[in-house]
């Protein structure tokens, strides 16, 4: 595999495998692309693919055709159409999705030919059972390149245009950067004042290069003359910049820490204006982007230490944001060059105010003016849905909610104080809803909690204890049965990527929006938990030193340690949460007795036992009582009136989500009554469809699914 489209043609051609000592060759393999967004790969595809047939206008040298034409293509009574023998052919669908195929008795006339593909062929998608986007195909976590791009609607939009240019680079010239529309653009249009020189010349127009004028007009050529002395219009000034901003970052993990907060803060006033210019939108002044978050790790504030509920909430309030803001320089200098410069930045300002806030914490516990018991194991949740998120530290939360927000989602942010130690073991049973069937033995080696009948309370056990108390651990198709539901790979991704999972959080955020509004949209209301948070620090958190004699075996984790009973340290040692005769040693500050693990947790700092509870209303918010009085259809005509929706807009989406596809060449205005009335076309009739009302900050207001035509 050399590039995407390498990758692509690979995938299509693993979809045609089979078990043969079980199953029949498949007949085809069907790809649904229900938004086209796989059509600027055709013809290079076509050149790979002779297999590869379309569903579409008739034209037999592109090989496309209706439907009747495909299935007659796809099983060899064409003689103009072939292909090499034991090669299963490839039938794309754009414009149609699995579920159109799937509903073989609401599948449209023309399409039913096709229909049997979907039980003798097989389906080309994700593992989870959907069909490829071309983000996904690009980005998945299970997918075949993991790439970077960033998931929003102007970057879908530049990834239409640069599809084919992107797919074709090599893989590893696109690892290692985050992917987005100025990205893309510039991919299309790498010289931009050559592409402003002809355009003001009159031979560069829409006409000759569509995707790469859409391009150059996305990029802004203005943005070349931003700085008042013209500074940020010489790229070799702009990579000069760079050179020296990394070498002065370099620098700051030898000087004390209020230098290199001075020095740090006057970086960010000399580099700051680089921000504005197009190298910035480029993507080619990642140390100037990683810079402005530094600068706030910069000014942080130590958190109260004199009381336990005083430093958490400013923790939630102010704190969260730091471990955000350091985060996201991480995430702003993907290569290894400038990543080693922030490095030594947060080194430098960041390590010494989590060892501060950490040892002020300890303190508070030792004194006993914070205790770590878990959550009220005999509360009963107000929820009907929980919603474990795997290791949702404070400042993700906080994105989650902006998310959420965003989504038209009421959500409120809570807190509490985690079990000790924090660790899976220990913190997943007390968020659990059968948390209070649970007990501690009084010798363990994992810190796991036991059932009634005495066996450890691992995930199975725990299930069984939650669907004997009412509780499904799988989709409930009754919106009002109590649920446990998982999502989240933030732990299992920091303990095996180390500082790199900075990269992945804003994606792991999103798909945990995603399952979220799933939920609600289902009418559930939603809790969500989870069981601790982490401290990373990239180039490895500080050793602390702990004699393996001391320690009872397997008892020694990143940040805690079972000691010996009869062992002396000067370690902290606090009672386990689920039996106080347990006592279990925390490795002090933000230090690990493990050396070198730059992913840590397990012992006691406000990252790690702060915890968010999320509670989320049932129901999409509606803004300003806005809702959708009146759907009517008169053939394939809707008329749509919606209370307190004057000057609002609509538009309707293909399929029952709101983040479908729109099937109108733009958005409609509704009257000062709130009315408006839409044509659909008939090709899409008895098709899923999504009504959504949208306000003028482009947010959903109000949404409605419907079947196009009527009941």
């Amino acid at each position: 595999m050399t590039t995407p489209l390498d990758a692509l043609v690979a995938a299509l051609r693993d979809a045609a495998t089979y078990n043969a000592s079980a199953e029949a060759s498949p007949e085809a393999v069907v790809w649904c692309d229900g938004n086209s967004e796989f059509a600027p790969l055709l013809p290079a595809l076509r050149e790979r693919l002779p297999e590869l047939l379309t569903y579409g206008d008739f034209n037999l040298s592109v090989r496309s055709g209706p439907a009747v034409w495909l299935r007659a293509a796809a099983v060899g009574a064409i003689d103009a159409v072939r292909w090499p023998d034991g090669v299963t052919p490839i039938l794309y669908l754009p414009g149609i999705g699995r579920e159109t195929l799937k509903g073989a008795e609401d599948c449209p006339a023309p399409l039913q030919t096709l229909v049997w593909f979907t039980v003798a062929g097989s389906l080309f998608g994700h593992v989870n059972g959907k069909d490829w986007t071309l983000r996904g195909f690009l980005a998945a976590e299970r997918g075949a390149l993991k790439l970077s791009v960033a998931d929003d609607a102007n970057t879908r939009t530049a990834l239409a245009h640069a599809a084919l240019r992107f797919c074709t680079r090599p893989v590893e010239e696109l690892r290692g950067k985050r992917w987005d529309a100025d990205q893309l653009n510039a991919l299309l249009a790498p010289d931009l004042a050559a592409d402003m020189l002809d355009w003001i010349d009159g031979v560069f127009a829409e006409g000759a290069d569509a995707g790469r004028f859409a391009a150059f007009a996305a990029l802004d050529p203005g943005s070349l003359f931003d700085h008042s002395e013209n500074r940020g219009s010489y790229p070799k000034l702009n990579l000069h910049a760079e050179t020296s901003l990394r070498d002065a970052l370099m620098k700051l993990e030898e000087r004390p820490v209020a230098d290199a907060r001075h020095e740090l803060l006057a970086l960010e006033k000399e580099h700051a204006w680089r921000l504005q210019t197009v190298w910035a939108k480029r993507g080619e002044a990642p140390l100037a982007a990683a810079l402005a978050h530094l600068a706030r790790v910069a000014r942080a504030k130590p958190l109260p230490s004199h009381d336990g509920a005083a430093l958490a909430e400013a923790y939630v309030l102010e704190g969260a944001a730091i471990d955000q803001e350091a985060m996201s320089a991480l995430a702003a200098a993907p290569r290894e060059v400038d990543r080693e410069a922030v490095t030594a930045a947060l080194r430098a300002l960041y390590l010494p105010w989590l060892e501060q806030n950490a040892v002020a914490l300890q303190e508070l516990v030792r004194g006993g003016k914070v205790k770590l018991p878990g959550t009220d194991t005999d509360k009963k949740p107000e929820a009907n849905t929980i919603l474990f998120v795997d290791g949702l530290r404070m400042d993700l939360a906080a994105a989650l909610v902006k998310v959420l927000a965003a989504e038209g989602v009421t959500a409120k942010l809570n807190w509490c104080w985690s079990g000790f130690p924090t660790v899976t073991a220990t913190c997943k049973p007390m968020v659990s809803p059968v948390a209070g069937k649970l007990s501690g033995p009084a010798t363990t080696a994992d810190v796991l909690p036991v059932a009634p009948d005495g066996k450890p309370a691992t995930k199975p056990v725990l299930f069984k204890l939650m669907q004997a108390d009412g509780w499904g651990t799988e989709n409930e198709l009754l919106p009002d049965g109590k649920l446990w539901a998982e999502t989240g790979r933030f732990d299992e991704e920091g303990h095996a990527l180390g500082a790199r999972l900075a990269d992945r959080l804003t994606g792991g955020v999103r798909d945990a929006a995603d399952r979220v509004l799933q939920l609600v949209r289902m009418g559930r209301s939603v809790r969500i938990v989870t069981d601790h948070g982490w401290l990373l620090m990239p180039g490895g958190l500080p050793h602390a030193a702990l004699d393996i004699s001391l320690v009872e075996f397997n008892g020694k984790r990143t940040r805690c340690a079972m000691v010996k009973p009869k062992a002396k340290t000067s370690y902290l040692q606090v009672p386990w949460s689920w039996n106080a005769e347990v006592s279990i040693a925390a490795a002090t500050g933000a230090r690990s007795f493990y050396a070198g693990y730059e992913y840590a947790h397990g012992g006691i700092s406000p990252q790690e036992c702060i915890l968010p509870v999320i509670e989320i209303e049932a129901a999409v918010r509606s803004r300003g009582q806005v809702s959708i009085r009146e759907l009517k259809w008169e053939g394939l005509r809707l008329r749509v009136e919606v209370a307190g929706g004057a000057d609002l807009r609509v538009d309707l989406k293909l399929g029952m989500e709101t983040s479908g596809a729109s099937l109108l060449k733009g958005e409609r205005v509704l009257d000062e009554n709130g009315r408006t009335s839409i044509l659909v076309s008939d090709e899409h009739e008895r098709y899923a469809a999504c009504l959504v009302v949208i306000d003028d900050k482009d947010h959903i207001v109000a949404h409605r699914a419907l079947t196009i035509g009527g009941d």
